[in-house]
């Protein structure tokens, strides 16, 4: 016997009219319905079911998926527009930054400041190669992490 999300809360008929006054409860059975689902709609029985329950429900049920599902790709073309901006000028911001800090290197070197110069030079240096070594360990770190979910 299968039973519904409608079913739930509904008592046998019969049950209740064999049942005589002086009768004692000797056995309560209570029944509950769980049903999960990965689609982001509901399947058409439950749509049904809600339908039935409160007119426009169902209709409701569909534009807010519609709604859900349009931020959804609004939100991932932002993040590929962000990556490919973060892709393409922020390594050239990298380079025009490590340019000028290297002219004031020099500047200082001709200047007569060898240690200030040299301390500005190595620093820039040491800057650029540890963002770029961060950048190969984080793409890394990144690869294994999206492989290691498609294995799942």
């Amino acid at each position: 016997m299968t039973h519904g999300p409608n079913d739930a809360e509904a008592i046998d008929p019969e049950i209740v009219q064999s049942a005589d006054a002086d009768d004692r409860v000797t056995h309560i059975e209570q029944r509950s319905f769980e049903a999960t689902f990965t689609s982001p709609l509901p399947p058409p029985q439950f749509l049904d079911a809600y339908e039935s329950t409160l007119p426009g429900a169902a209709d409701r049920i569909l534009s807010l998926t519609e709604r859900e599902a349009r931020h959804r790709h609004e939100m991932v073309a932002q993040l590929v527009s962000a990556d490919v901006h973060q892709t393409r000028w922020v390594p050239l911001y990298i380079l025009i930054l490590a340019l000028v800090t290297m002219v004031f290197a020099v500047i200082a070197l001709l200047a007569g400041y060898p240690v200030v110069g040299t301390l500005i030079a190595v620093l820039d240096l040491g800057g650029v190669a540890g963002s770029y070594l961060y950048g190969i360990w984080k793409s890394t770190r990144e690869g294994e992490g999206s492989s290691s979910s498609e294995e799942a």
